[in-house]
């Protein structure tokens, strides 16, 4: 087989697709695609501002209110007024915010096994290798933060 560049990464970004869509799939009726990360910096920094949430995610102050507010409407965080200054909203994650998020690595796990169904752990160890490799190539230390962060990288 006389492969090229191109057939190799277009590869890549097949996986890449059915790997997001599978899992978009599985999760979509428990978490909004855009919530997880939202949930993730919640469990590590809970009663967070809106403000600190938008700048930790690189999105706009208001992207943030607007997936807030559908987060309380489902029960999955709550929005409180910051005692010492009300012109802040400090965010705290629900129990129900924690047992979705849990639900939602659960998932992810299982389609991550499914995924590498078959593999040696040598195989694996060698595949990590090459994707280090390209990463590398690519050299990613020199993609903005800000970029990275949008792609949950």
């Amino acid at each position: 087989m006389n492969l090229k560049y191109r057939d190799v990464a277009k590869k890549m970004a097949q996986l890449r697709l059915a790997h997001r869509c599978y899992f978009h799939q599985s999760v979509t009726s428990k978490v909004y695609p855009g919530q997880p990360p939202i949930l993730e910096y919640l469990l590590k920094n809970d009663n967070c501002t809106q403000k600190e949430l938008a700048d930790f995610l690189s999105v706009s102050p208001a992207s943030i209110a607007t997936s807030i507010k559908r987060m309380q409407k489902n029960g999955l965080v709550q929005k409180l007024s910051d005692a010492r200054d009300l012109r802040y909203n400090r965010i705290k994650i629900t129990q129900k915010g924690r047992d979705v998020f849990s639900q939602y690595l659960i998932e992810f796990e299982k389609i991550n096994e499914k995924l590498f169904k078959g593999f040696s752990m040598q195989e694996l160890d060698q595949l990590y290798g090459y994707l280090s490799r390209m990463t590398d190539n690519l050299d990613v230390n020199n993609i903005k933060k800000e970029t990275l962060k949008s792609f949950n990288l």
